[in-house]
């Protein structure tokens, strides 16, 4: 009876968490298939805004005060309004650090690169040269020294070999330029979210002082639009944490159940205990050979460290190969069933 309730509650709980995710693929999906016209994808790239800009403290201020804005914060061609120059301010201000660090980035990983390319031959004589023969890593073409790379000069002049190079590059740049990339991709996207709101106040802006009503309408539209998008993200934020939860009931719920077949009757448990450790050993080989492409762009974004993306990669061969033995499985069942059930006849 337990046994089936556990089993009731697994299937359950994966079926809806498998059937919410179904329903907001094909929801995403069909927005992105509709953006067909210059509106559609306006608004696909309002509500992906409204998501980032809630997410900082900047942004959220920014979005609050234009969801309560009425035209005279805004202003118009004669006296623009507090508003419509704080959020210009913002993106003025922060367009030149996104530039600048967007340069520091490239020198990063273009440093890196140079690092790797190294070889055991050439070492020594990289070594005695450093940092001037790093001229060609500069910011905004402003002619300096490797000036973003001061702090990777002193920890070079610690590299004292070329084993010591390997270790400098995998365990500190490549953790380090992982989380500065993320950093400045952050910054990137809050930047593009802010300018959303920018584009909503010109076009609010841009129309005469003296047609205040359709001011009124254009800015009552957005704002009504952007609080819609506001109330939708925050729906499919708390439908996926709710998938996210299912899925772990249902992963519980398989361990629990592995736990309670041993403890109830260890003595015939022998075959999951052999599967068990089979499964073991191959996440622990799919583990040593993981080499995961860290500079990859997409590890940036989602801030992924070496160490996370070793088992991320660990687990997609392992994924792979459990899917290869299932198919395997459907296959060689069959086979074995008839050949056993022949030998039986005879």
């Amino acid at each position: 009876m337990t046994r089936k309730i556990i089993n009731i509650i697994i299937f359950a709980a994966a079926g809806v968490a498998i059937l919410l995710a179904f329903f907001f693929v094909g929801l995403w999906g069909s927005s992105v298939e509709n953006e067909s016209s210059d509106v559609e994808k306006t608004n696909v790239a309002s509500y992906k805004a409204i998501g980032t800009l809630q997410s900082f403290d900047e942004g959220k201020d920014l979005l609050d005060k234009f969801l309560a804005a009425n035209i005279d914060d805004i202003g118009s061609n004669a006296k623009p309004g507090k508003l419509y120059n704080e959020i210009n301010q913002y993106v003025e201000k922060n367009q030149v650090v996104c530039e600048t660090e967007e340069a520091q980035a490239r020198d990063f990983f273009c440093y890196m690169n140079i690092l790797k390319s190294l070889k055991e031959k050439d070492f020594p004589e990289f070594k005695k040269n450093f940092p001037h023969n790093m001229t060609s890593l500069t910011v905004n073409g402003e002619g300096n020294e490797f000036t973003f790379g001061k702090e990777y000069v002193a920890a070079f002049k610690k590299v004292n070999n070329y084993e010591d190079l390997n270790v400098y590059i995998t365990e500190d740049l490549t953790n380090e330029y992982t989380q500065f990339k993320s950093s400045q991709l952050d910054k990137e996207n809050q930047l593009k979210a802010v300018k959303s709101l920018q584009s909503a106040t010109d076009s609010i802006f841009k129309i005469s002082a003296f047609d205040k009503e359709s001011k009124k309408n254009a800015l009552t539209k957005f704002q009504n639009n952007f609080t819609t998008y506001k109330t939708s993200e925050s729906l499919l934020s708390y439908s996926f944490t709710l998938i996210y939860i299912l899925f772990a009931i249902a992963g519980l719920g398989v361990v629990f159940f592995i736990i309670f077949g041993v403890c109830t009757d260890f003595k015939n448990s022998y075959t999951i205990l052999i599967i068990l450790g089979g499964l073991a050993i191959i996440g622990l080989i799919c583990f040593l050979i993981a080499q995961p492409d860290v500079n990859n762009i997409v590890f940036a974004k989602l801030s992924i460290s070496p160490t996370l993306g070793k088992f991320i990669e660990a687990a997609a061969y392992m994924t792979y190969v459990m899917l290869a033995l299932a198919i395997l499985g459907m296959i060689c069942t069959p086979i074995i069933g008839t050949i056993i059930k022949n030998k039986k006849l005879k």
